[in-house]
C-alpha cells in the first residue's frame, strides 16, 4: 500500500513538472520577439531638494530609482509611450498622461508630476543615452533600445 501511494505521488510530481515546463515555454513565447529596456529615474530631484514640494518628498526614492533597468519584450511597432504604459501597469507604478498638441504628454509617474520640483520640472525620456527629439508616442522603439524616463528639475542644467 505504501509503495502505491509513493508511485501516485511520484507520478503527480512528474505531471506537475511537465505542465510547469509547458507553462514556462508558453510564457517565453508570449514575451515577444524584440527586447528593449525601460528605466525610470528621479535622482535629479535630490540636487534640487529645496524646490521640491514638501508633500512629494516621500515619493522620491533615496537613490532616485523608481524602476531599475527592466527588460521589456514586444512584437511589432511600439512607441516609447507604449512601453512606459505597459511596464507601469505591470509593476503597478502610477502613471498619468494626456493628449497634447505635440502628442502624448506624460504628466506624472510614481506620484511625481510636472511642477513638483520647480516651474521647469517634469518628465522627459532618453533613448540610448540621448534625450529624444520627438514625442514619446512618435518614437518607434527598436530592438535593443534603452529607454530611460528622467524627471528633470531645470531644463537648462539637467539636460
Amino acid at each position: 500500500m505504501k509503495k502505491s501511494w509513493k508511485r501516485v505521488l511520484l507520478a503527480a510530481l512528474v505531471v506537475c513538472a511537465v505542465l510547469s515546463g509547458l507553462v514556462s515555454c508558453k510564457k517565453q513565447e508570449a514575451k515577444g520577439e524584440y527586447k528593449a529596456t525601460v528605466s525610470i529615474d528621479c535622482s535629479k530631484i535630490w540636487a534640487h531638494e529645496a524646490d521640491l514640494n514638501a508633500d512629494k518628498a516621500d515619493y522620491v526614492p533615496k537613490d532616485g530609482v523608481v524602476l531599475g533597468e527592466t527588460e521589456v519584450f514586444f512584437d511589432g511597432e511600439v512607441t516609447a509611450y507604449d512601453l512606459l504604459q505597459a511596464v507601469c501597469q505591470e509593476r503597478k507604478i502610477q502613471m498619468d498622461a494626456e493628449d497634447s498638441a505635440y502628442g502624448k504628454y506624460v504628466k506624472g509617474i510614481a506620484q511625481l508630476y510636472a511642477g513638483d520640483c520647480g516651474d521647469m520640472s517634469g518628465w522627459m525620456y532618453k533613448v540610448n543615452g540621448e534625450f529624444a527629439e520627438v514625442g514619446c508616442d512618435a518614437y518607434t522603439v527598436q530592438e535593443g533600445d534603452e529607454i530611460c524616463w528622467v524627471f528633470i528639475c531645470d531644463y537648462l542644467t539637467d539636460c
